[in-house]
């Protein structure tokens, strides 16, 4: 019975997943984000839409910050506890960005 739920909404994101992917390969900025090792075009997709017009920062540290993925330090006087992801952008965003880390982890190295 789960496995026919599952066909069932699989049946319904195709139609969905088609538009997204076509999408993808006519907008100028997800092509230029697909060009990036690990990108494909879902991906790029929802980093193009979560992060939006890239001109808005003046440095890429600014994106970083605005994605959630700088790392955060607490220090109390002599004591300095360790770094982690602060966390504080969009979930949808941090989540497209592990997704192309992990995909260009698993091709390997690209090509010479």
């Amino acid at each position: 019975m789960a496995l026919q739920m599952i066909d069932g909404i699989e049946a319904q994101i195709a139609p969905l997943d088609k538009e997204l992917r076509a999408y993808a390969h006519r907008q100028a900025g997800c092509k230029a984000l697909m060009a990036h090792y690990g990108i494909g075009p879902l991906v790029a997709v929802t980093i193009l839409a979560e992060l939006g017009d890239c001109t808005r920062f003046s440095s890429s540290r600014l994106a970083v910050r605005y994605a959630g993925m700088d790392i955060t330090v607490h220090q109390s006087d002599q004591r300095r506890a360790p770094g982690h992801l602060s966390r504080q952008g969009p979930p949808a965003l941090r989540w497209a960005l592990f997704e192309a880390a992990q995909s260009a982890c698993r091709q390997g190295r690209p090509g010479p």
